[in-house]
């Protein structure tokens, strides 16, 4: 089946095709221990710490701001549709909206560029390249067998 605003090209092959590389990439991830933070507490993944890793490894930009009236980091295309990595309150993901002036998801998600200042630590800082240099290591799982086309 494809999603109408791809059928429509409302989302190019481009972008599908690297949001189909970021989410082989998230979904080969083990769980990770980030170690503690300035309070002792553990560090638990975010949206903002996978954000800047996949962002990192794939040189795509990462945006914070507000989805609804949640603090959230999402990455956008080169096309400036929106790939979601650590959906809110969801279980899933990483999933792609199209940023069409049609889209009603482009009221949802708000930037807000004073919100990274509120992220920044050292142990923050310290998360996001535990998790890049994971993501940049090579995936030994070899789930699929080579020259099978993975889809959408």
């Amino acid at each position: 089946m494809t999603p109408w605003v791809v059928s429509v090209g409302m989302i190019p092959e481009e972008d599908l095709e690297l949001f189909r590389k970021i989410r082989l990439k998230i979904e080969s991830l083990p769980d990770l221990d980030l170690g503690i933070n300035e309070k002792g507490e553990n560090i638990i993944l975010s949206c903002h710490i996978l954000a800047r890793a996949v962002s990192n490894v794939f040189r795509i930009r990462c945006l914070d701001g507000y989805f609804c009236n949640c603090r959230h980091s999402w990455l956008a295309t080169a096309n400036n549709n929106i790939i979601d990595v650590y959906p809110v309150h969801a279980v899933g993901g990483p999933i792609m909206h199209s940023n069409d002036y049609s889209s009603p998801v482009r009221g949802l998600y708000r930037c807000d560029f004073t919100l990274c200042q509120l992220l920044k630590s050292d142990s923050f800082d310290r998360a996001v390249n535990v998790v890049t240099r994971k993501m940049l290591e090579p995936d030994k799982t070899h789930r699929y067998p080579l020259g099978i086309c993975l889809g959408s």
